[in-house]
């Protein structure tokens, strides 16, 4: 057969296999093209919620969200060796103005997105009965230790110290507390029984299967911690819109659910 009878053949073969590399194909070897996505650095307490959160953000705008779950010191480290974020989400305040000081976040994004509530955790068979009001005694009502989150390590343990002295209950209760470095140790040692009871966000409660709330401490007795969420200084196109889509009500159903609370409503 003549070279040009080939050529004639298989024309149409040749035609085919250009289109299958053609600009908006992918051709073989070829790497597959990158997902567009965002990085979130936020506190370890969220982060059985925060997910949840970023497949909703994803099936709406296409972006795929990346977390980075950690205490807010850790996550201030990571910050300060240059590691790159798009959004922050903590509730320390003071981290977060000592770092827009610094020019690492811009301070004009900060967004109040939920409440932490603060609560008594205790395993449902050991369920003391609590009156949260002045001259009850917590100290006899829970037989065991009871942890909470160590002051220094955030605003956490130092709302359970405070809600503690406001309520008159930390000289007798001295004895039978113990400290941990963050409420998912809190509740762990709560769950396999080496304490009784735990103050923590009810958030916290994510991460047990059996604990739950034996009663919530007066608001007016510790200083609310809002979970706040920030940009760098060089935000991104996809970290503003997800900064947007946390106040959506898709994304504050989600963390009502998990045990956050909505933002207090300003009074005229």
């Amino acid at each position: 057969m003549a070279a040009h009878a080939y050529s004639k053949r298989f024309l149409p073969v040749l035609a085919l296999l250009l289109a299958s590399v053609a600009p908006g194909h992918q051709s073989l070897g070829q790497a597959p093209k990158a997902e567009p996505g965002l990085t979130v650095f936020a506190n370890d307490t969220v982060s059985r919620i925060l997910p949840s959160v970023g497949v909703a953000f994803k099936r709406i705008s296409g972006v795929k969200v990346k977390f980075k779950f950690a205490s807010a010191a850790e996550l201030a480290s990571a910050v300060e060796q240059k590691a790159p974020f798009d959004v922050l989400i903590t509730d320390d305040a003071a981290l977060m103005s000592e770092m827009a000081g610094r020019g690492i976040l811009d301070k004009s994004t900060f967004t109040g997105v939920a409440t932490l509530t603060l609560i008594l955790a205790a395993d449902p068979g050991k369920m003391p009965k609590v009156e949260m009001r002045k001259g009850f005694d917590l100290s006899r009502a829970v037989k065991g230790k009871i942890l909470l989150v160590s002051p220094v390590a955030g605003p956490e343990g130092a709302a359970a110290k405070q809600a503690l002295e406001n309520l008159g209950w930390l000289e007798a209760l001295k004895p039978k507390l113990g400290t941990v470095p963050d409420g998912r140790s809190a509740v762990k040692l709560v769950d396999t029984g080496a304490a009784d009871a735990a103050i923590l966000w009810a958030s916290d409660l994510s991460f047990s299967e059996s604990l739950v709330k034996a009663a919530e401490f007066p608001p007016e007795t510790y200083t609310a911690a809002v979970l706040t969420a920030a940009l760098p200084a060089k935000a991104t196109p996809a970290g503003r819109k997800f900064l947007a889509f946390l106040l959506e009500p898709m994304a504050q159903g989600y963390m009502k659910n998990a045990g956050l609370a909505a933002l207090p409503v300003a009074k005229p």
